[in-house]
């Protein structure tokens, strides 16, 4: 027992997306091995990973979580603009009335197994309602840009439009969808059967003790949290892959990965992207590695240069290793990683807070961001050209490593069992 404090049975109730799983194992593997029995409930996509972690894995049973979740090719296009309030308000009941549902799935079995305290995605609203019926300790898992009201209260417009995605086009606008964006949850809690839900839970419920995957000074707003939140850092708890394929040849060329995340891929709507980057790097002295997703038929793939190597899986954190540019989504673990091995990134984000988090890496000098929908041959050609050249942007990447060497999942246990001792957790 870590200084005197008892061992516990702890739930943890996931989001089933490798951004939300995988940098949470980490935190699992490292609790089980201080003596915590932890239950995860997640999908069987998960199961493997949940259980080499130490969990003992739970499955969801709603139908829309029972599987990995993934998006849509509309959901993807829609979310590459701004909405309006209305489209937000189904959103969010649907959003609603999923938690709902999800409460009344495991209320009963989590009762039973009677946990000394609950840990949850941040996006995993069903895990805060959970700690309120049951008045258990709630801890929020953030693998994403965290989010207080207070920054609602200092920077609406920002918070509206780069959380949101809602289009605020003057001040009346603002103040009324601000207005509206109080009222609308409370007019469905009652009819859902839920307490306290706010219009920002939708994208973020934090707990008692809230947990962030992300290097504060990447964090906006990092000076408006109170303690409650805790910046660990990055989290690169290693991934057993079984991978023994090579990068490409042995030459001194440069290499650039291209990987626009596990869960687009799989729609097949990037094979425009792709045909873009044939042409952009194809006579290239380069060597590129481009992942395509695991539902991606490599054979149907045509007219693929001959400096390239396509693959439908890549561990990342081992090809970063020796990659002089990432071409990627956006995607928080993906940037942090890049960051962590000073490789300059060439953003392309599609969906989500995958647009603030490009504006942030731009902002530090660790890369370009461009625009997938009008991306042309010569751009993507230019940005990496760029990246390739300018040595300030790997200078930056380095003064901005982080000091946890990726280690965060470490120092978030530690968090945990300090909260533990202050709330006399058993």
């Amino acid at each position: 027992m870590p200084g005197g404090i008892a061992m516990s049975k702890v739930i943890f109730l996931g989001t089933p997306l490798h951004g939300h799983t995988y940098p949470s194992l980490g935190l699992i593997n490292e609790l089980v091995n201080r003596g915590e029995q932890v239950i995860y409930y997640s999908s069987d996509y998960f199961r493997e990973a949940i259980e080499k972690a130490g969990a003992v894995f739970r499955r969801y049973k709603h139908p829309e979580l029972h599987t990995e979740l993934e998006y849509t090719h509309d959901a993807v296009v829609h979310s590459q603009r701004l909405y309006d309030l209305k489209h937000f308000y189904g959103g969010l009941e649907g959003s609603m009335k999923i938690c709902s549902e999800m409460v009344r799935e495991v209320l009963e079995e989590v009762e039973k197994d009677n946990p000394a305290y609950i840990i949850h995605d941040s996006t995993a609203h069903w895990g805060k309602q959970l700690a309120r019926r049951l008045q258990l300790p709630s801890i929020a898992s953030i693998t994403m840009f965290a989010f207080c009201d207070r920054i609602l209260e200092l920077h609406p417009r920002t918070v509206l439009e780069k959380l949101f995605r809602i289009e605020v086009n003057s001040s009346d606008q603002l103040h009324d969808t601000l207005r509206m964006l109080e009222l609308i949850p409370k007019a469905l809690t009652q009819k859902y059967d839920l307490t306290h839900f706010k219009s920002q839970d939708k994208f973020l419920c934090t707990g008692d003790l809230n947990i962030v995957y992300v290097d504060e000074r990447l964090q906006p707003y990092a000076e408006l949290f109170d303690d409650s939140f805790k910046f660990v850092g990055p989290s690169f708890f290693q991934r057993d892959t079984c991978y023994t394929r090579s990068f490409g040849d042995s030459t001194d060329k440069p290499l650039l990965y291209i990987s626009l995340g596990s869960m687009v891929n799989k729609l097949g709507i990037y094979d425009h992207f792709y045909e873009l980057c044939f042409e952009a790097f194809g006579e290239q002295d380069l060597r590129v590695v481009l992942n395509v997703g695991t539902e991606h038929d490599l054979s149907s793939m045509r007219n693929v240069p001959a400096n390239f190597q396509m693959t439908n899986f890549v561990p990342q954190l081992e090809i970063l290793k020796s990659t002089d540019v990432f071409i990627s989504h956006a995607g928080m673990n993906s940037v942090s990683e890049s960051i962590h091995f000073h490789v300059p990134l060439l953003l392309l984000p599609q969906t989500g807070d995958q647009y603030y988090v490009a504006e942030r890496v731009e902002h530090i000098g660790a890369g370009l961001c461009l625009d997938l929908q009008t991306l042309d041959a010569a751009q993507l050609r230019s940005a990496v050209e760029t990246l390739l050249k300018d040595p300030t942007y790997r200078e930056n990447c380095k003064s901005f490593r982080t000091a946890n060497s990726g280690n965060g999942h470490k120092e978030a246990a530690d968090e945990v069992f300090r909260f533990k001792q202050v709330h006399s957790i058993v």
